[in-house]
């Protein structure tokens, strides 16, 4: 490594597209390791400086360990450091920093700051043909800019979806960083129906959903995506879809879309639960604007006591027997008894 960390800028900017290297980054290393693999990405600046790659390295090693306060100071640096050359002195590799800060401050939750940060790694830093310095992170940066947006104080979801679809487009041709994509399709076309159904769109929404609920799932090596469709998935999805119905005027074609996906939205009575008071105002909206019909559609989901905590109980379970990221049970379990 300390061999490496001599070498030209070009040869890194090389490096940093070889598909050996890319393994590396990707695999379950020790993160002192994969740190130290990840710092070899960003070429050198002027010994005068403090060398960008140490500040990188130590950047990821401290997202690594979820020290995101600390990463975050780190990226800032290197942003600080490079200034209004990055794109000049570095080439699109220079995004890979912008993607790396905004996932910092995503664990922050300052998702405001984290979405300008992935769409400045996806359009400011965007890779050109015959250009060997490769932002490894330009499309992926754009599943994430959407993600991020949503999660603001002021979510903006008509710009939400248009990140979506831009990923979308974008997949569905060659980009060079096709390669470094994993996504989940089933939390994209989620995200997607939300999105949508947000912006007044429920016919869309419901179309998209349609897409949840009839893909066959497991891993898709043409799109690169993975498929974990989940009950809280379905009924996030479900219930904006439902409002939007009623919203829009259209409760026919909201007793349409309950009547034929009445068993997903009713196939966990515990997260039914969970979101019983929303179906209830959105049933309530209904009757006052005389949508019968549609009222009795709404409250028909909603499971009975006994039930709901039967599935409840069931969520509890499983939730207990799988520890969170940090190693601590799942408060879930405890939440479940209260209840």
């Amino acid at each position: 490594i300390r061999r490496i960390a001599r070498l030209p800028s070009r040869v890194f900017f090389r490096l940093f597209s070889n598909p050996i290297v890319q393994r590396i980054m990707k695999s379950k290393l020790p993160a002192l390791f994969a740190a130290m693999a990840m710092a070899v990405v960003i070429p050198s600046v002027a010994s005068a400086q403090e060398n960008m790659n140490d500040i990188f390295g130590k950047g990821v090693a401290f997202l690594q360990n979820r020290q995101f306060d600390d990463a975050q100071a780190q990226f800032e640096k290197m942003v600080v450091q490079a200034g209004e050359k990055a794109e000049k002195d570095h080439g699109p590799a220079f995004g890979s920093v912008y993607y790396h800060r905004g996932l910092a401050y995503m664990g922050l939750g300052k998702f405001q700051e984290a979405a300008t940060d992935f769409e400045t790694a996806a359009m400011k830093f965007p890779n050109k043909p015959g250009e060997s310095r490769v932002n490894p992170y330009q499309t992926i940066s754009l599943l994430q800019a959407g993600s991020a947006m949503m999660q603001t104080k002021e979510p903006d979801h008509a710009k939400a979806l248009e990140w979506f679809k831009r990923f979308e487009t974008a997949m569905q041709g060659t980009p060079v960083d096709r390669d470094n994509v994993v996504y989940n399709r089933a939390a994209l076309w989620g995200s997607t129906a939300i999105c949508e159904a947000k912006t007044d769109k429920p016919r869309n929404a419901a179309a998209t959903f349609e897409k949840i609920v009839k893909d066959e799932g497991g891993a898709d090596r043409a799109s690169r995506s993975t498929f974990d469709k989940t009950p809280q998935l379905i009924q996030g999805a479900g219930i904006e879809i439902v409002d939007a119905f009623q919203r829009s005027k259209t409760p026919g074609e909201g007793v349409e879309f309950l009547t034929k996906f009445n068993r997903e939205l009713r196939a966990d009575p515990g997260i039914v639960y969970y979101y019983a008071p929303r179906y209830l105002q959105i049933a309530s909206e209904a009757t006052k604007a005389k949508q019968l019909d549609y009222a009795l559609a709404v409250y028909a989901l909603l499971p009975n006591t006994r039930q709901a905590l039967a599935g409840l109980d069931e969520s509890g379970r499983r939730s207990e027997a799988m520890p969170m990221p940090n190693g601590k049970p799942s408060p879930f379990g405890a939440l479940v008894k209260q209840i």
